[in-house]
């Protein structure tokens, strides 16, 4: 959560004020740059945990679950390369963490996701969809 509140301070404090810690420059554009990069990662990053509880040992997915864990990376690739402003692809990120939310309702449901994890991700991609909200408008 670290670079999300950074990037989203940037954007809403004097330029120089808060330590980015090397990650971007302590000023409005550095809070955009960490957002949408970190953004993106980890967008890309829950891909990758659904697939990791696809994959778990003993459990054979079937290629729908595979393609809808492989969907956040690609829509992630898609904002950065064609949303024509930051604001854009901030909002796209946006987009990309809340269709996160069915996905892993249906994976916890059908038991492929571990019990805790939407008491995890709901608060966790409440906050991060506020930090891009601030750099998106």
């Amino acid at each position: 959560m670290i670079p999300f509140v950074i990037g989203a301070a940037l954007l809403l404090t004097t330029p120089g004020t808060i330590p980015t810690l090397a990650l971007a420059p302590s000023q409005p554009q550095g809070g955009e740059f960490l957002l949408i990069r970190y953004g993106t990662i980890i967008l890309c990053f829950m891909a990758g945990c659904q697939w990791g509880f696809l994959a778990r040992p003993g459990r054979t997915p079937n290629a729908t679950e595979l393609v809808i864990s492989v969907l956040p990376a690609i829509w992630a690739t898609y904002v950065l390369a064609l949303a024509e402003t930051s604001a854009d692809q901030l909002l796209g990120l946006i987009i990309g963490f809340l269709l996160l939310i069915p996905a892993d309702y249906t994976f916890q449901v059908r038991e492929i996701a571990p019990n805790w994890w939407l008491t995890l991700r709901l608060p966790l991609t409440l906050v991060v969809v506020i930090c891009l909200s601030i750099g998106a408008f």
